[in-house]
């Protein structure tokens, strides 16, 4: 399937990346754009358990294709107006902190990020939820892409304790260091935690926040992740400025 908005780039690094079993989303836009966000979900899921037994092979395909995750970004939900899958729906209210963001801005938004989900193995269904090997497993490779793409902020979505840890354990295998690490703080729904990393070369900001898609106050979370890492604001401005001329 050919994607408009995508940028395949960096397509021949990610192909060495060892476990990387979807290509991550890179918009076309953000290789130009300052910062250069990369958007961290967490899992995907086998939802054939929910379908009859002829569409079963098809979703197992499409699990097993390079390319699942950039699909859900151009034409399943992020950049699909149609689309109420909360994960997008409330990142993108966080981001510009309004209730229903304009279509154009939200497509601007998805242009200009990077974005793969850190587990790399898809959840038996919806309920499961990742392991502690899963992240173990996890973030290595995503500590690799990191570089690759050249991140100079990541908005992890899902604060809990074990997958912050994860990130932790593994940022000595990739010759990283932690410069400084805040102290979490506590919303209704979870701790928030921020983390400056130095990996590759480069500093950059790890914001973790509650995940999007559920009990999620996108007001809250939204000014948080802003106040961790100031910098998106310009990406907020110029995406308004853009969105503005057309």
């Amino acid at each position: 399937m050919a994607l408009k908005y995508l940028d395949t780039s960096f397509d021949r690094s990610f192909s060495k990346v060892e476990g990387l079993t979807w290509l991550p989303w890179i918009g076309d836009k953000f290789t130009s754009t300052t910062p250069r966000v990369l958007v961290l979900g967490e899992s995907n899921y086998d939802w054939s358990v929910e379908m009859e037994e002829e569409d079963v092979p098809l979703v197992k395909a499409r699990l097993k294709n390079p390319s699942f995750t950039r699909e859900l970004i151009e034409v399943n939900h992020g950049m699909n107006r149609k689309s109420h899958q909360r994960f997008y729906r409330n990142l993108e209210r966080a981001i510009f902190q309004e209730s229903y963001p304009d279509g154009m801005l939200t497509d601007l938004f998805w242009r200009s990020v990077a974005h793969f989900n850190l587990v790399q193995r898809p959840m038996e269904n919806w309920e499961k939820r990742p392991t502690n090997q899963d992240y173990a497993d996890a973030w290595p490779v995503a500590l690799k892409v990191v570089p690759i793409v050249e991140a100079t902020c990541v908005l992890v979505c899902g604060c809990e304790f074990r997958k912050y840890q994860a990130c932790k354990n593994a940022l000595a295998q990739c010759g990283g260091a932690i410069v400084n690490e805040s102290e979490p703080r506590w919303f209704s729904t979870g701790y928030g935690k921020h983390l400056e990393l130095h990996l590759a070369g480069h500093r950059f900001p790890v914001v973790f926040i509650k995940h999007p898609s559920k009990h999620f106050s996108w007001e809250q979370w939204g000014e948080y992740f802003l106040e961790c890492a100031p910098e998106v604001a310009k990406l907020i401005q110029r995406i308004q400025t853009d969105a503005a001329k057309q």
